[in-house]
């Protein structure tokens, strides 16, 4: 065979596989958008959020106060797949900011060597997340039980939660369509942080 009919041949292939595979990524797309639009409606609904029109381009996103607090759901397309966002802006005395992901060797080196990483105190959560922070208060007050269970149940979404004096964010990986799973979540990010929260025991 000619080389340039060779190398025409391998381009049109090439074209016609990539071509395939957007396909299949665009109809499982619109797969997950459908039930996610459906269950992230219902959460919504039990939580007084209402959808508006994002000029981010986010393909879902709902909005709204929950205990006078702003919050908000959003579904973003990255273009290669979906990350959940929940952010809650709040105001609270908190001492230093908290990071939460999950723990990888290398972070959890860098952590420690910086005197950053703190601990929960709940072996479970502590096995699987990556606490850092300057305040081993500020990962009390952030951290309450209900806060970690929610965590933990979405573990497998490599969620990264960020707790300042003045927000809240978590985004996960794909989609979230739990219903009890982001509700938990929700009601978990709108408390915290709580100067009422106790160390665990």
């Amino acid at each position: 065979m000619l080389p340039w009919l060779s190398d025409r041949l391998v381009t049109l292939f090439s074209r016609g596989s990539e071509g395939r595979r957007r396909m299949r990524r665009s109809a499982h797309g619109s797969s997950v958008f459908a039930t996610a639009a459906r269950v992230w409606s219902e959460v919504a609904d039990a939580r007084g959020l209402e959808a508006v029109d994002d000029p981010m381009r986010r393909e879902l996103r709902y909005a709204g106060a929950i205990r006078g607090l702003p919050c908000e759901l959003a579904l973003e397309d990255t273009g290669e797949s979906f990350a959940t966002w929940l952010t809650v802006e709040r105001t609270a005395d908190l001492p230093a900011a908290v990071r939460v992901v999950r723990a990888a060797p290398m972070a959890a080196l860098a952590a420690r060597i910086l005197r950053r990483r703190h601990a929960s105190g709940d072996a479970d959560f502590d096995a699987v997340f990556l606490i850092t922070s300057a305040s081993a208060l500020a990962v009390t007050m952030a951290l309450d039980e209900d806060a970690r269970a929610a965590l933990l149940a979405v573990a497998h979404r490599l969620p990264e939660l960020n707790v300042s004096s003045r927000a809240v964010a978590l985004r996960m990986q794909g989609v979230e369509l739990g219903h009890d799973a982001l509700l938990a979540l929700i009601d978990a990010l709108v408390r915290a942080p709580t100067a009422a929260a106790m160390p665990y025991r």
